[in-house]
């Protein structure tokens, strides 16, 4: 009995043991759980949003920096780094600060930016409008529209039968 224990013991422990994820690996997964829940607010991989387009951050600027950048760009800016106040003065918004990141999750967050591939509307440009948001102002103002011809036609109805009211009172007055 005692046997049958400790081998299921053992194997209870090997199993936990290696079925454990090392997160300090970088890798795609990690990257696109920790750019949705922190950078997709502000960052879109191919268009600008609120801030830069993440794409290629990695070719515009070293990754060493980029770590800095990402895990405190204010002291880049009060260390006086020239790349980072001109950063910030052509967005003139503070990204916040990510000090509990790893250089490994912040390498995480680049390596899904890069493995994700090119949306169609950042072929053409990337400050037009998303396509996304294209079509949600399309059924708004197609609401509306629908909305004014329906004003329209109440207001034709209300005339025709405020005519005819008036035109029975017109009749009624003379006989």
């Amino acid at each position: 009995m005692l046997t049958i224990f400790r081998i299921a013991s053992f194997a209870f422990i090997f199993l936990f043991v290696f079925s454990i994820e090392d997160s300090s690996a970088v890798n795609v997964e990690t990257g696109q759980a920790l750019f949705f829940q922190y950078c997709s607010p502000c960052h879109n991989v191919d268009t600008k949003l609120i801030g830069p387009s993440l794409r290629d951050a990695d070719k515009r600027r070293p990754e060493d920096w980029l770590i800095k950048w990402i895990r405190n760009n204010q002291a880049l800016r009060v260390a006086g780094d020239k790349d980072a106040i001109a950063l910030f003065n052509g967005y003139n918004m503070e990204m916040p600060p990510f000090t509990y990141f790893s250089d490994d999750q912040i390498k995480s967050i680049m390596v899904y930016v890069d493995s994700r591939p090119l949306e169609r509307a950042s072929l053409a440009s990337t400050d037009k409008i998303p396509a996304s948001r294209l079509y949600l102002f399309y059924a708004v103002a197609g609401f509306f529209l629908i909305i004014i011809i329906l004003l329209l036609r109440t207001n034709i109805l209300l005339v025709h039968h405020l005519q005819e009211v008036m035109h029975e009172n017109k009749i009624n007055q003379y006989e």
